[in-house]
């Protein structure tokens, strides 16, 4: 199993605003798991997320 981060970790990884990568997280494009009240990004996930913007 891959190593889960946060969405303040996501956040910085992506130099992106949280309003932002929760946008990604609804439409589907970044993929998510919400465990209670906190959203985690595996970083497999977060690392395909980023190659298929970088394709577009």
């Amino acid at each position: 199993m891959s190593d889960l981060m946060t969405l303040k970790e996501t956040q910085a990884a992506l130099k992106l605003s949280r309003c932002t990568v929760l946008k990604f997280i609804y439409s589907g494009e970044l993929v998510a798991a919400k465990l209670g009240n906190c959203w985690r990004i595996s970083a497999d996930d977060l690392a395909a997320f980023i190659a298929s913007r970088r394709r577009t």
